[in-house]
């Protein structure tokens, strides 16, 4: 019945809820780590994954998205930490984000609550050359400029509560809400600013299958800020023989995805998702992709239990999936 209640609620929500936000991310279970640096160290011993992103192909200036992300748990699970290097580019816009997590890990019998922070020094760049204005006079940026920069440290904190078999997640990025401004050599003769406003994101997720060979993953994701319009993604994946998965993704309004991966030797994988656009978008462009690699292991002395299997929760019901 509580697996009933659960996709009943998720259909409902889908139902009457419809938005989106930049930058999307289809695969948001594999990229836990650009959206709450609480997940640090939840993984295994450690954790390393890179994933690249080509949204919207064929339609010029459509976005690009690279990261790449290492992580590890230490002090006896007590502490997790990690490094993660992302690009983003749109248009004549480019982000660079290098940043550092720091997670605390409270073990309970079942569970475990985690609480994370990154600080992340940030590269913003602007390319003036790739605007076109219908009138040249109103230009907020020196168009003569071939690429314009400015650099912030921005932040994250997030909560995350979890074990095996479920997770609750709640984060705020963009903490120091960074200001890049442009100006030309005279500052009060023209000023392009772009702001990087909060954002809260809700993710939950739910795990279940009568047998361990055929696990099936529910991931749903809230993402809201300020002047944008509410941003809903619902992923179900099959995980088979703790080695195929396959599974779809529903953004309302926006997209429908498909999924694809392998898991091999219980320590790589690597996944695929397509991205099938269903707005007003969809006749100017071939569809997105995305690919995630993951490298995961436990350490000497967890191998080397019984089944080698790290019982870290009391009721564990599943083995480690990797993503």
């Amino acid at each position: 019945m509580f697996r009933i209640r659960f996709l009943i609620v998720f259909v409902f929500l889908l139902s009457v809820v419809k938005g989106q936000q930049y930058p999307f991310i289809t695969q948001y279970r594999g990229n836990l780590y650009l959206f709450n640096p609480a997940f640090s160290g939840t993984k295994r011993w450690i954790d390393a994954r890179t994933s690249y992103r080509q949204q919207w192909t064929g339609f010029s200036g459509s976005p690009i998205t690279a990261a790449l992300c290492f992580n590890i748990r230490y002090l006896k699970g007590k502490m997790g930490s990690g490094i993660m290097i992302f690009n983003d580019k749109i248009g004549p816009f480019v982000n660079n984000y290098f940043s550092g997590n720091l997670a605390y890990h409270i073990k309970m019998a079942d569970t475990e609550l985690s609480f994370g922070f990154s600080l992340a020094y940030t590269i913003f760049q602007l390319n003036p050359s790739l605007i076109t204005l219908r009138h040249q006079i109103d230009a907020a940026v020196d168009l003569s400029s071939s690429t314009l920069s400015q650099k912030k440290l921005e932040g994250t904190f997030g909560l995350l509560y979890y074990n095996d078999r479920f997770f609750l997640s709640v984060s705020m990025i963009n903490l120091f809400a960074a200001n890049y401004k442009f100006t030309y050599s005279n500052p009060d003769f023209y000023r392009g600013n772009y702001n990087n406003e909060n954002q809260i994101i809700f993710g939950a997720g739910y795990n279940f299958g009568e047998n361990p060979d055929y696990v099936w993953e529910n991931t749903f994701w809230v993402m809201s800020g300020k002047a944008m319009p509410l941003f809903l993604d619902y992923s179900l994946r099959l995980h088979i023989h703790k080695t195929g998965i396959v599974g779809f993704s529903i953004r309302p309004g926006n997209a429908l995805a498909f999924h694809i991966g392998l898991t091999m030797f219980d320590r790589f994988q690597i996944t695929y998702s397509y991205d099938l656009l269903v707005s007003k978008l969809k006749t100017a462009q071939q569809g997105s992709h995305e690919i995630n690699l993951v490298f995961s292991i436990e350490n000497r002395q967890t191998n080397s239990k019984k089944s080698g299997v790290d019982k870290r929760f009391l009721r564990q019901k599943y083995q480690y999936l990797l993503n």
